[in-house]
């Protein structure tokens, strides 16, 4: 009996580490944002001259995470443990933002971020997100101002402000991210529009 009561007292105080073990084992899962696919109605004609390039993007603080945010309503917000973007959340939108803009614009429109500029210059094309997040019933919305500056200055050339929501299948992380690739989508269909109007 004493034996017993031993084993219990040593046993007591690894519990919390056996625990922190059980949670350390859990798998982490990377998240990315994918490009989504144009119709291919305005990929066709003269490439844009001086062509554009998708700035640094900068995204609010309270999404500017490793985990992926979820809004909970009632004002909470979860952050994922398990569920992580493989980047900057800011890189990932400039990429794929990057990436849907080039399939919807003509050949030689839209630089890749970082690429020297040509000798006729370049236009960026900037983004302020106020909102990029989805909640627990699938709902993500999407809310930016954007402008097209002329590379190295402030002189804007044109600017707007979009509001996008999309329907994710669930309110899981694994259904949220794809609906925020579509919302990018809906996003690069609204300025690539813009972008090509005289």
């Amino acid at each position: 009996m004493a034996g017993d009561e031993l084993l219990i007292r040593c046993a007591i105080p690894l519990l919390p580490l056996l625990v922190l073990a059980a949670c350390g084992n859990a798998p982490i899962h990377y998240y990315s944002l994918a490009p989504v696919p144009s119709a291919g109605l305005l990929a066709h004609g003269h490439a844009l001259k001086p062509p554009i390039e998708v700035g640094d993007v900068p995204v609010p603080p309270v999404v500017d995470r490793n985990g992926v945010v979820v809004s909970a309503g009632d004002d909470r917000l979860d952050v994922s443990a398990e569920d992580q973007w493989g980047a900057p959340l800011g890189q990932l939108i400039q990429q794929a933002l990057t990436e849907d803009l080039t399939s919807r614009l003509p050949p030689g429109s839209v630089l890749q971020p970082g690429t020297v500029a040509p000798p006729s210059g370049v236009r960026v094309l900037t983004l302020d997100i106020s909102d990029f997040v989805g909640d627990t019933d699938g709902h993500v919305t999407l809310a930016a101002d954007w402008a097209l500056v002329v590379g190295g200055t402030s002189t804007v050339i044109r600017r707007g402000h979009v509001r996008i929501h999309t329907q994710a299948a669930s309110g899981n992380v694994d259904a949220i991210v794809p609906a925020m690739s579509q919302a990018l989508g809906r996003l690069a269909d609204h300025l690539a529009l813009r972008l090509v109007a005289r």
